[in-house]
């Protein structure tokens, strides 16, 4: 036990030095090279809590989802916070083989869920699925029990969104399991480096057989050639604890390329298309529900193409198997939605919005059927199902 507190005391002491000493090195960096990705980005680029009534939204949205909200922190605060993150990347990645540019903070958010997922007796704590993407030596940052000396800020605004659509995802799965023969096709687009289709897949604690589920990724192919070398490493280190893997399926597509992803899709979608993606299918697999996945993904889009994505997404699915269940959960910022430039948290603005995103679904053939805005750029989280 004092060989542990020990060690316990050691790292702790390396981490607040290593912050310690990179604070002062991002304090004198020029912040150009801070931003240098920041124009993926419109608007917001930091969650402001701004008045009393956005810190009781947070309070109230974070008690139904059972999650500590962010702290009330000054704006200059999480200015920082997120200054100093993003000029860590390329350190904290010094020794990674997998290591590409930060495109759209997919490493960041990497990191944040990180330290979410490895905070103990939390309800993201996923015994180290997440804490395995990471890169050797500076991973051991946010292990636990260090996890826990990081404030709730950015990474406690992302751990609010992933808690609303791994309960939102179950509850798409569970809709069905009272068929032992159905299987579940998820689609995430724009899935970057998340852990959610591993955590989907390997958890032993899971509500539903993991067997008649599959999960299908989207992405650029700059990302997905990273995310083939990071779940390389997964799989040899899950090896190295005996554990057994099941993987999701990755592919390649622009989102903003409608007929690259159209075609993409439908090659998928095709029950007699046996093994183009995966060749470890030996027969074709039958679905009875196909459920989409956006998360932070519709921001980076052009707006222009959003609609017809969420309209192609359901179309294809249609024309494969008309009497396939269709669904979409999303922690999102769909374009044209009112306040779109500020975090206003009025309950008044949040009906508004949820009217809009209701509107616009709507022309997809998806209805919303849950909702739960959020303060920052993912404000829009909700459950959509397809009505013929």
């Amino acid at each position: 036990l004092l060989s542990s507190l020990i060690m316990c005391l050691h790292s702790v002491t390396f981490c607040a030095i290593f912050w310690m000493l990179f604070i002062i090195v991002a304090d004198s960096v020029n912040s150009s090279k801070i931003y240098h990705n920041l124009n993926a980005l419109r608007n917001n680029r930091f969650l402001r809590i701004t008045s009393n009534s956005d810190m009781a939204a947070f309070k109230r949205i974070a008690k139904e989802l059972k999650v500590e909200p962010p702290i009330n922190a000054p704006a200059f605060v999480w200015n920082f916070a997120w200054k100093l993150h993003m000029y860590l990347i390329p350190i904290l990645h010094s020794f990674d083989h997998c290591f590409a540019v930060n495109s759209s903070f997919n490493l960041a958010v990497l990191w944040w869920k990180a330290i979410s997922a490895n905070r103990w007796g939390s309800l993201l704590w996923d015994n180290g699925i997440t804490f395995d993407l990471l890169p050797p030596i500076f991973r051991r940052l946010v292990q636990f029990p260090l996890s826990f000396l990081y404030p709730n800020l950015h990474h406690q605004n992302i751990a609010m969104r992933t808690v609303f659509l791994d309960d939102a995802l179950r509850s798409e799965i569970l809709n069905i399991e009272n068929n032992q023969n159905s299987k579940v096709r998820v689609v995430i687009l724009g899935s970057g480096y998340d852990s959610r289709s591993l955590r989907f897949l390997n958890t032993i604690e899971s509500e539903f057989n993991t067997s008649n589920v599959d999960f299908f990724e989207f992405d650029l192919p700059s990302v997905v050639n990273v995310r083939h070398l990071m779940l390389e490493r997964f799989v040899q280190r899950r090896k190295v604890i005996k554990k057994i893997v099941r993987l999701p399926t990755v592919l390649e597509a622009d989102l903003n390329n409608l007929d690259e992803f159209t075609l993409k899709l439908d090659q998928l979608l095709d029950q007699n298309n046996k093994s183009i993606f995966d060749t470890s299918i030996k027969q074709a697999t039958t679905y009875t529900k196909t459920i989409f996945i956006m998360e932070a993904v519709v921001m980076y889009l052009n707006d222009e193409v959003v609609m017809p994505l969420c309209q192609q997404c359901v179309r294809s699915v249609i024309k494969n198997n008309p009497l396939e269940d269709i669904s979409l959960c999303f922690a999102d910022r769909f374009p044209g939605i009112v306040n779109v430039d500020n975090n206003t948290s009025s309950l008044t603005t949040f009906e508004k919005e949820r009217e809009d995103v209701a509107a616009f679904l709507l022309k997809s053939q998806l209805q919303l059927t849950r909702w739960m805005p959020k303060l920052g750029r993912a404000r829009h989280m909700g459950v959509a199902k397809y009505i013929p």
